[in-house]
């Protein structure tokens, strides 16, 4: 299985189908079905010192990862869904207002017809809450079969029995080689449906390669195809999404300066609540106090004794993922154009895909530069001002505000 130890958005399997890489070579792995091309060494490997003429998955996830950051800086929201925490920002008050000099009473206007409500400082808030992983099946097998019989089991299928609820959806579902749930370690590229309540899940099998193979493997000893014990025999199945349920979970944190004189506290006390989204393309959300009920399984206003100074906000924000939880086609290819060019080295690819490598590791001729070219944030290769032509024409001008 590809995987870095760098968090991307856009998955590596998803990078690697829009180059066209082989996913058996882009995984690190050969076999008599699918051997190594004799023209080039086209696997992929985990670090750059087990190839140093080619780019490796922790080189490709940097320049993934800093595509996006750029990306997002720019246009003020992420490619895809991501998750933010510990965002303080002040408690807002209200301008004095109302009849007469020196009055220093609410604005009557403001506190009748709207609450407080703070900006996010990403936009297109999804929702309120943290990452939430529960576990439907720690040890759920593998099954592996050939199934265009050309002697390589190509496919890897698991089921989970009986787990389904009626609010799930296709993207919540996580599996993970052993019960380390770091973001990094998930296995993604993979087709998931419901089969009434159970869950179906569908992946090219050299994405369950033992990942600890992929550590020791090089140029000259890739990992074999061939060799069944080679792949992982059960894995981590988890239910992954945006929760705010419970304390633990909750979406806002109001923030209290200590009041008792007698003691000086480093922390600041407070309670919990829930981010309402008032204007969600904006983030901007109400701030509501509450105290979570173990009955009703929701959240009950409680008004607050006092006005807090600051809060602490936890969500999910940006570009929705499709049903499978992949980024967006088109702003995949944005990403995918603009992260090949940051990349210093060949990114692996056969036939005429690797010709979109070269080319957008390429730069536009500066006899040929126009305005719109010379404009791009991210330099005047291809790949670059492709990435910048994807976005403007999709943002149009939305673009450039991230502070808005």
């Amino acid at each position: 299985m590809a995987k870095a130890s760098t968090p991307t958005l856009l998955s590596l399997e998803q990078y690697a189908e829009i180059l066209g890489c082989d996913p058996r070579h882009f995984n690190g792995v050969v076999c008599d079905a699918f051997p190594v091309e004799n023209t080039v060494t086209d696997v992929v490997f985990k670090y750059s010192w087990q190839d140093v003429s080619h780019a490796s998955h922790e080189e490709i996830a940097l320049g993934i990862a800093q595509a996006e950051q750029r990306i997002a800086d720019f246009i003020g929201f992420w490619p895809a869904p991501q998750y933010f925490e510990d965002e303080v920002t002040e408690f807002p008050r209200f301008n004095p207002g109302g009849i007469g000099a020196g009055s220093f009473s609410f604005n009557t206007i403001n506190t009748l017809y709207r609450k407080p409500t703070v900006h996010c400082a990403w936009k297109k808030f999804i929702k309120g809450g943290k990452r939430r992983l529960d576990l439907l099946d720690d040890s759920a097998t593998i099954v592996y079969s050939d199934e265009d019989s050309d002697g390589f089991d190509e496919t890897a299928t698991i089921t989970v029995t009986g787990v389904v609820g009626t609010d799930w959806l296709l993207k919540e579902i996580a599996v993970y080689p052993t019960d380390d749930t770091t973001v990094t370690e998930r296995i993604r590229g993979l087709r998931i449906y419901f089969s009434g309540s159970d869950v179906i899940i569908v992946g090219q099998s050299v994405l369950f390669v033992d990942p600890i193979l992929m550590e020791y493997a090089k140029e000259s000893n890739a990992i074999d195809g061939d060799e069944a014990s080679n792949f992982l025999s059960e894995v981590y199945v988890y239910r992954e999404y945006c929760s705010n349920e419970t304390n633990t979970y909750a979406s806002v944190e109001f923030l209290y300066q200590n009041t008792d004189s007698s003691t000086v506290l480093p922390s600041f006390s407070m309670n919990y609540g829930v981010l309402q989204p008032y204007n969600k393309e904006r983030s901007i959300v109400t701030l509501f106090p509450g105290t979570w009920n173990t009955t009703t399984l929701q959240w009950d206003y409680a008004a607050p004794a006092l006005i807090p100074n600051l809060v602490k906000m936890h969500y999910q924000a940006g570009i929705n993922s499709d049903a499978q939880g992949r980024m967006q086609p088109t702003l995949a290819r944005a990403v995918a154009a603009l992260a090949t060019a940051l990349i210093t080295k060949p990114v692996i690819s056969q036939g005429p895909p690797d010709n979109l490598q070269e080319r957008w590791q390429g730069y536009i001729d500066s006899k040929k530069t126009q305005y719109s070219v010379a404009t791009c944030p991210w330099g005047m290769s291809v790949g670059a001002y492709e990435a910048f032509s994807i976005v403007r024409d999709m943002f149009g001008e939305g673009i450039g505000t991230a502070s808005l």
